[in-house]
C-alpha cells in the first residue's frame, strides 16, 4: 500500500511540474503582449510585440559600449532568450552575444521592459518562451 501511495504522489509531482513549462509559442491562442498592441489579429499582434519590443530595447541599449570594446565587426549580433511570466514579467533570461559587456547590458534593459499582457492558452494565462534577435550595425 505504501508503494502505491509513493507511485500516486511521484505521478501528481511529475504532472504538476510538467504544467508549470512554459507553453511554446506556437501553441498559444493569445501571445503575449508589448504595451499598446491588441490581441487581435494574432499575426498583428505578434509583429506589434515584436517591433515594439525590439525599439523598447534598441532605444534603452547603450550603444556607447560598442566603441568601448573595439569591435571590428559592422553588425553586432546579440541573441536573448527569456521567460514572460503570468504575471508578464521577464525571468529566466539567456544572452548569447561576442562579449561579456553586451551580455550584461542586455540583461539590464531587458529588466526595464514594462510588464507585458500575459499569454493565453485554453483561456488561462500561461507562462511562454521569447526568442529576442538583435542585430545593431555599426558605422
Amino acid at each position: 500500500m505504501a508503494k502505491f501511495a509513493l507511485v500516486l504522489f511521484l505521478l501528481a509531482t511529475v504532472g504538476a511540474v510538467a504544467q508549470h513549462e512554459p507553453i511554446p509559442f506556437s501553441q498559444l491562442d493569445v501571445p503575449p503582449l508589448f504595451k499598446g498592441c491588441v490581441p487581435e489579429p494574432p499575426e498583428a499582434a505578434i509583429e506589434c510585440t515584436n517591433k515594439t519590443l525590439e525599439a523598447f530595447v534598441k532605444g534603452k541599449f547603450n550603444t556607447g559600449l560598442f566603441k568601448n570594446l573595439n569591435l571590428n565587426e559592422k553588425r553586432v549580433r546579440v541573441y536573448a532568450q527569456f521567460t514572460i511570466t503570468t504575471q508578464g514579467t521577464i525571468t529566466d533570461i539567456l544572452v548569447r552575444t561576442a562579449h561579456p559587456q553586451l551580455k550584461k547590458e542586455t540583461i539590464r534593459v531587458l529588466g526595464l521592459v514594462p510588464h507585458f499582457t500575459p499569454a493565453r492558452h485554453n483561456g488561462k494565462m500561461e507562462r511562454t518562451k521569447y526568442v529576442l534577435p538583435l542585430v545593431f550595425t555599426l558605422g
